[in-house]
């Protein structure tokens, strides 16, 4: 909880009634995590300065042997955790 909670984006500058906005943030949220938890990977938020309409958020990069792992995020503001928006 503490190592997640260090990785939090602000919620209250976002607008948590726009979707994009929630989804960006949950996008920050998994980047700042995964930068942390996996210092020694690269790891490139693909969304970061542009919708990039790519199949995943986050690229993750082992230097170690060249492996990808391709992150797609979903965020909602539904407690319903089948619920996407």
């Amino acid at each position: 909880p503490g190592e997640l909670a260090a990785c939090l984006p602000w919620w209250s500058e976002m607008d948590g009634s726009c979707n994009h906005a929630v989804g960006r943030w949950g996008e920050q949220l998994v980047y700042q995590y995964l930068l942390q938890r996996h210092s020694d990977w690269t790891i490139e938020w693909v969304n970061e300065h542009t919708e990039s309409k790519a199949f995943y958020d986050v690229k993750m990069t082992n230097p170690a042997d060249g492996s990808v792992v391709f992150v797609e995020v979903k965020t909602t503001r539904s407690g319903d955790k089948n619920a996407f928006e």
